[in-house]
């Protein structure tokens, strides 16, 4: 028969042990995160107004590119009607509105950015730590 506990001895030679670690797990603990309603709402808002209205100059110069196609491809076929220069220079002209807009996006701090910021920097300095745990 087997001690059951064992205390201020030597232990030279394995000990068998029944019902240990039954109904217990290890899990992995670290602090939350305080996410409140609004901290919430900032995550799941559109983030910069400069992105959406990069995103709207982007599509509005998709449908100018596409009212000017058949001209092109009839262009491109050899037929009289022609892409004017003044045509491609608008298209150009919006392309590069809505680069530059989504660049100053990126580089323009908003809340958004600045929370996953903070999320970042706590989840990277918050200690985890491995313990047992006894279910139920």
């Amino acid at each position: 028969m087997t001690k059951i506990v064992y205390e201020n001895e030597i232990i030279t030679h394995t000990v068998m042990t029944e019902d240990l670690l039954t109904g217990v797990s290890i899990g992995t603990f670290q602090a939350d995160f305080p996410l409140c309603e609004a901290d919430f709402l900032r995550l799941k808002g559109a983030g910069s107004p400069f992105v959406t209205w990069s995103l709207n100059i982007l599509f509005a110069t998709i449908g100018y590119a596409m009212s000017i196609l058949p001209k092109w491809i009839s262009e491109l076929a050899d037929k009289q009607e022609k892409v004017s220069q003044s045509e491609w220079l608008v298209l150009v002209i919006g392309l590069i509105l809505c680069a530059i807009l989504y660049i100053i996006s990126k580089s323009v701090p908003n809340e958004r950015s600045e929370l996953l910021n903070r999320m970042a920097q706590h989840f990277k300095s918050a200690p985890k730590s491995r313990q047992f745990v006894r279910g139920q």
